[in-house]
């Protein structure tokens, strides 16, 4: 260590100093020859700094020590303190190891993945309480896993419902089961998206087809996951694109508006929700269901009420006459069309569950004279068209030719238009044609039988009477 330079001055000077003669110049610290008188006192002073810098260097050393010794114990409780935060650490990490060994195990039990209760046989002591979430991942493919929650853990069986599975869904028998964080709050949603499908036979609605139009042809029915597995906020919309009738039916006893199982009629789009119990839907299009043929309606749930067009089976022509005295031709008469009758609103509460549809026969028709018979025959009314207490009655059939009349027999006869006291309109009907207005709704069906024609000297060849055109009904929904 380096002295201050005051000490290494008096130092020197007393390295310096010599029993020579003094000499100003050449021995300015010699003692000899007089020259202690100079020398001498000013070295009582350099002794008496010497010693106060000795005296002061020895107290700042005993301080030092002193400071050193309370380090060295601080030091030693420190690392005794040290040494109890380290065995609490090796203590807290034992336990921590333990608890994530609980968090997760093994299982060799085969599985396809796949939405519902699954059941694997794993460890016990786990942590699989009933209600956590758990991933059960293949460790042969990242893609291949199964999300759930425990519905029940005992000994070495855990049985999950699952709600969600990868994009591989090979069965496996490398899986590792985790209990998962518990789901996070809903973000905010972004711009929604929807899917597209669409078949002409049942393909169970899946989890998969969440937020999707399908387009259903054909005749079949549609049936559903179960609720529980599709969950609460699960939506999906349905459209009837086809001609034929779709039976919507969900799981097991499960209900859509209340209602185990009902008909889509053809060209009606309906979005269906899901409540994790339930299902309830609203429609979007209404349908429009034409019956041809006798039949039962099934009313489905959400609309307010019904119209219905009704079209009566047509009258059957009337028979033509047999003459043999003359070159004359009596003809028989034309039926009539089925009345057309529109019921513009019929409350959905005046309509039962099933009702039933009755669509009007077309009249048979009347038969030619002969030469046995040579009056020919009257033709048969055409039925009526009813449902829900409405109905158009069907045409009137021609009459029969006779001999002695002098003139072809006369066709059935007409009904003038009406409306009613309930605003149900009756629109009449036409000889040989369609109803007067109707050719909007009813293209082809319940036109009156032709006549037949009747036969001379000429040997005329006779046409036969024609049956009466089949009745109609078109039934459409008012959302």
């Amino acid at each position: 260590m380096a002295l201050p330079a005051p000490i290494q001055a008096i130092l020197t000077r007393f390295r310096g100093s010599n029993n020579n003669a003094y000499n100003a110049t050449t021995n300015p610290l010699g003692l000899g020859q007089g020259g202690h008188r100079t020398n001498f006192n000013p070295r009582l002073g350099d002794m008496a700094d010497l010693s106060d810098w000795m005296s002061d260097t020895a107290e700042a050393a005993d301080a030092s020590a002193g400071a050193a010794a309370g380090s060295a114990s601080a030091a030693a409780g420190s690392a005794d303190a040290a040494s109890d935060s380290a065995s609490a650490a090796a203590g807290s990490a034992s336990d921590s190891a333990v608890q994530a060994l609980r968090l997760q195990g093994t299982s060799t039990t085969s599985r396809t993945p796949a939405l519902g209760s699954v059941t694997f046989t794993t460890q016990a002591g786990k942590a699989f309480d009933v209600g956590n979430d758990i991933r059960v991942q293949s460790r042969g493919n990242i893609d291949r896993w199964l999300a759930g929650r425990v519905t029940a853990y005992s000994g070495t069986s855990v049985t999950i419902a699952i709600v969600a599975i990868g994009s591989v869904t090979s069965a496996a028998t490398d899986w590792d089961i985790r209990v998962a964080g518990t789901q996070g709050v809903q973000g905010i949603p972004g711009i929604p998206t929807m899917g597209y499908a669409g078949r002409s036979s049942n393909t169970q609605i899946a989890l998969a087809d969440a937020a999707k139009l399908i387009d259903l042809t054909g005749t079949f029915t549609q049936t559903f996951a179960a609720a529980a597995t599709l969950g609460t906020g699960f939506y999906i919309v349905l459209r009837n694109a086809g001609t034929g009738d779709i039976t919507l039916d969900p799981n097991g006893s499960e209900t859509i508006d209340g209602l185990t199982s009902f008909i889509m009629y053809p060209g009606e789009v309906r979005m269906i929700q899901c409540d994790g119990t339930s299902f309830r839907s609203v429609v979007h299009v209404p349908f429009s269901k034409r019956f041809s043929a006798s039949d039962t309606f099934v009313k489905p749930p959400g609309y307010k009420g019904f119209q219905a067009h009704y079209l009566g089976g047509g009258g059957g022509g009337g028979g033509g006459a047999y003459k043999t005295d003359n070159s004359l031709v009596y003809n028989g008469g034309n039926g009539v069309s089925g009345v057309y009758q529109w019921v513009p609103y019929i409350a959905a509460s005046l309509i039962a569950a099933t009702s039933p549809v009755v669509i009007g026969a077309g009249g048979s028709p009347g038969v030619n004279g002969s030469s046995a018979t040579p009056n020919g025959t009257t033709g048969n009314a055409g039925g009526a068209t009813t449902f829900a207490g409405f109905g158009a009655p069907g045409g009137n059939p021609g009459v029969g030719a006779a001999l002695g009349t002098g003139s072809n027999a006369p066709d059935g006869s007409s009904v003038a238009p009406v409306v009613n006291a309930v605003g149900v309109i009756q629109f009449g009907n036409a000889v040989g044609n369609h109803p007067a207005g109707n050719g909007r709704i009813f293209t082809s069906a319940a036109r009156g039988g032709d006549r037949g024609t009747g036969r001379g000297t000429n040997n005329e060849t006779q046409i036969p009477p024609q049956a009466g055109g089949v009745g109609e009904l078109l039934v459409m929904g008012v959302s």
